[in-house]
């Protein structure tokens, strides 16, 4: 829609422009006096023209113009649309940016506001109490229901082929027959939609073989188009379980008449968050407030007739829950209104039969149940038992195995000291030894060595005495020859 706007407006603008250029041209060309045809005419931006030149632009400019503008004005008529005649995609993608980048989120969106497009403008439902089975006090419950259904969406169809009436039936002892379904159907006010398929040609008859029936429906409505849903069933009902009723779209109302056609009294009651009061009950309440002020006079009893004035003071007091009492051939109505899929009508038939099985049922219940709590206490206290022996005998064998781990440990540590200190003391024995060894050898090469140097050096002394005497002994040799000769 913006992006449309935007379009348009920048055509608009550019023919206002266009529009400015002509009228500016125009100016100059009336301010300048100039009779003859063949005359010239200075413009600004052109220069000097001749008259007959700028009269035919002028003319071909405007027919330009009006051309443009008819033009613009029917794409502007055609294109210009309402935001509730978009497509119902591009409305999604408007609300929804996201969907841009997701088409499955798209589709989804799509689907599940399509689905709201089709609301129940009015329901009916006739609940006939028929019999009581003598055999295992069930109650033969007959349901007619009759819906008009509407598509709200103005512009697009309301298209469904997923819509589905399901019935399973209890099982019931000493019955051949749990239930029947007489009539399941979706109808225009014409014609059938589409076709006959979506008419239940035949009774279903459900049995223990085959408790349970389901029909699929498919319908199409055009925008504002209406149809008809009629189902019709009837089958055995335990009174100890509740009767549920749901919508699956938005009902503005739904309004319920139970018959008890059978032979015995029956109360039920009614449990509803949309459970309204009826307007006979409103006057009948209105009345009784009257009277128990003895304020009845003309003047008030025309007030009495005032069905809005009635609505106004009664607004409030919807009920949440009510009770009946039928006796035989008597019928009760109640109604809910705005009555969506998250609301649920309870129906509760109460019997003496019932009531007495019921609390048969709920000591037996009671019973189980303190049964099963006993026997679950009894269950936790032995689990706990056997969980604090197993986690004692646990604890003790860990203590034991990290006793036995600490001596093997103190052991081990005190086995390899021992040997450390035992290689230690060997090492240090070896070591000693080495040492002794070492400086027994020291001493004795020492000794060796000086003993060697002794004996060298008493050699050397000795050689030295000896040359020594032999040199004396020479000497004297010599001097005594000498002396002899000198003698001589």
């Amino acid at each position: 829609m913006k992006k449309v706007l935007s379009h348009h407006l920048t055509l608009i603008f550019a023919l206002i422009v266009f529009l400015s250029w002509i009228l500016v041209q125009f100016y100059f060309y009336k301010s300048i006096n100039c009779a003859s045809e063949t005359c010239s005419i200075k413009l600004p931006f052109f220069g000097v023209l001749p008259k007959s030149l700028v009269e035919s632009y002028l003319a071909s400019s405007i027919d330009s113009f009006i051309f443009f503008l008819f033009i613009g004005a029917i794409a502007l008529f055609i294109s210009l649309k309402s935001p509730e005649e978009e497509d119902l995609l591009k409305k999604i993608n408007f609300i929804f940016p996201e969907t841009k980048n997701d088409q499955n989120l798209l589709l989804h969106i799509k689907e599940r506001v399509a689905s709201l497009a089709c609301i129940v403008t009015e329901s009916k439902r006739h609940i006939d109490l028929q019999d009581i089975s003598q055999c295992s006090n069930f109650v033969k419950v007959s349901i007619k229901s009759e819906s008009q259904l509407t598509n709200i969406y103005h512009n697009h169809d309301y298209i469904n082929n997923k819509m589905t009436f399901s019935i399973k039936a209890n099982p019931v002892q000493g019955e051949e027959l749990w239930g029947e379904v007489t009539e399941a159907s979706l109808t225009s006010c014409t014609k059938t939609l589409p076709k006959d398929h979506n008419n239940l040609r035949a009774n279903k008859k459900l049995t223990a073989k085959k408790p349970e029936y389901s029909k699929n429906l498919s319908i199409k409505l055009k925008p504002s188009q209406g149809a008809i849903y009629r189902t019709s069933a009837w089958c055995w009902q335990n009174p100890n379980d509740d009767f549920k009723f749901k919508v699956n779209r938005y009902t503005k109302k739904q309004s319920y008449t139970v018959r008890n056609s059978s032979s015995n009294t029956i109360n039920f009651s009614v449990k509803s968050k949309k459970l309204t009061i009826g307007v006979a009950e409103k006057i009948a309440n209105y009345v009784k407030q009257y009277l128990d002020k003895n304020e009845v006079s003309s003047v008030n009893i025309n007030k009495l007739l005032d069905k809005k004035k009635i609505d106004a003071d009664f607004e409030k007091q919807n009920e949440s829950s009510k009770s009946f009492t039928l006796r035989p051939l008597e019928v009760a109505e109640f109604e809910c209104r705005g009555v969506t899929p998250d609301d649920i009508v309870i129906l509760k038939i109460h019997t003496k039969e019932a009531k007495e099985a019921k609390e048969a049922k709920e000591a037996k219940e009671a019973k189980e149940a303190k049964e099963a709590k006993e026997a679950k206490e009894a269950k936790e206290a032995k689990e706990a038992k056997e969980a604090k022996e197993a986690k004692e005998a646990k604890e003790a064998k860990e203590a034991k195995e990290a006793k036995e781990a600490k001596e093997a440990k103190e052991a081990k540590e005190a086995k390899e000291a021992k040997e450390a200190k035992e290689a230690k003391e060997a090492k240090e024995a070896k070591e000693a030894k080495e040492a002794k060894e070492a400086k027994e050898a020291k001493e004795a090469k020492e000794a060796k060595e000086a003993k060697e140097a002794k004996e060298a050096k008493e050699a050397k002394e000795a050689k030295e005495a000896k040359e020594a005497k032999e040199a004396k002994e020479a000497k004297e040799a010599k001097e005594a020859k000498e002396a002899k000769e000198a003698k001589g």
